[in-house]
């Protein structure tokens, strides 16, 4: 079944889930573009082969966000591009999500 997990918000307090978005440092396990290092690194994505998402079932990989926000500016969030590497992103563009679940 997927587990409830504790995922810490900005305002310092948590709250319970199901379903996330994995941060910039789960992804890639430190933090090149936000500040966000609340997380460990995730033991399946320590293989970049694994943070390369398609944007369909036999599709050309893709771009997707992270639910990192861009150190010191709002307008640009983490994203993982087509190659499996971090960068940033214009928050008003319309990109991929890869939703995280823990099964217990």
């Amino acid at each position: 079944m997927i587990a409830e997990v504790e995922r810490k918000q900005e305002n310092g307090e948590s709250s319970l889930c199901r379903l996330f978005l994995p941060t910039e440092s789960e992804l890639f396990g430190d933090c090149c573009y936000s500040e966000d290092g609340t997380y460990n690194q995730i033991e399946y994505y320590k293989d970049r082969r694994n943070r390369i998402k398609c944007n369909r079932k036999g599709g050309s990989p893709d771009w997707y966000w992270t639910a990192s926000v861009w150190g010191g500016n709002s307008t640009y969030c983490v994203g993982v591009g087509d190659n499996g590497n971090s960068n940033g992103w214009g928050a008003s563009t319309e990109l991929y999500v890869p939703v995280c679940f823990v099964i217990q």
